[in-house]
């Protein structure tokens, strides 16, 4: 199972690599500051993608009664948002602010120095999520360009440590300035081809949760079992 896990992650990697430089089909290239990318291709900064950029909010309490706040443990190195665990803050002033919708990008501005630049999507979840000051709440504008295209290649520049090279270093962690962020420059495909693009990648996702839960299910089954013997609830018949 680990291996068909760790096949699928270096299939997508690849794929990843390869769709969002040469695209799907293309036989004419051109030369450009950042690289070698299909003709049809524009060169961007990030921020003339974006509507809006806020930071979170901090909060150092906790509140049953409060509000779930998405914290820097809640996003994986490749991508997921993990709600299976999560904290609670007072309600802050002027709390709609900080109100996650459905395609709100995350980046992790601060963090440890490996981690600092993890992103995730949000998705939606069964109850209102904040997000803490250790993140970057981004909204594109939808008519140019697609969350997963970005989140696609964010997820391949901190594979190659592109964020910790931009990174300011404190004492215990890192931290990538929202600035520094805008700037950067991406290759960006039409529309149509990032939704192509996307669908690809999407398939590759669902081939990968499947086997991450088979593997949860399955270490569930194997915990269960080795308890049951080992409590007695279950016997082994030895054979002479």
């Amino acid at each position: 199972m680990e291996e068909s896990i760790a096949k699928t992650e270096r299939l997508k990697s690849g794929l990843m690599q390869k769709l969002l430089t040469k695209g799907i089909g293309h036989k004419e290239f051109k030369d450009t500051e950042i690289g070698r990318i299909p003709k049809g291709w524009e060169v961007v900064r990030l921020e003339s993608l974006i509507n809006e950029v806020k930071n979170g909010f901090a909060s150092g309490k906790r509140d049953e009664n409060g509000i779930v706040q998405i914290r820097m443990n809640n996003v994986t190195t490749d991508g997921l948002l993990i709600l299976d665990s999560y904290l609670k803050v007072p309600v802050p002033d002027n709390v709609n602010d900080w109100i996650l919708e459905d395609g709100d990008f995350l980046f992790n501005n601060t963090n440890s120095y490996d981690l600092v630049g993890k992103s995730t999507i949000f998705k939606g979840a069964p109850f209102p999520c904040t997000f803490s000051n250790h993140f970057t709440r981004i909204r594109f504008r939808n008519n140019l360009v697609l969350p997963e295209i970005i989140l696609c290649h964010f997820l391949l520049l901190w594979k190659k440590g592109y964020f910790k090279s931009v990174a300011i270093r404190h004492v215990g962690q890192s931290a990538v300035h929202t600035k520094y962020l805008l700037k950067l420059k991406l290759p960006l495909p039409p529309l149509p081809e990032q939704q192509k693009i996307a669908e690809i990648l999407s398939t590759v996702d669902k081939r990968l949760e499947l086997l991450r839960d088979k593997k949860e299910r399955l270490g569930r089954i194997k915990k269960g079992l080795m308890n049951d013997l080992l409590t007695g609830k279950r016997r082994v018949r030895l054979e002479a």
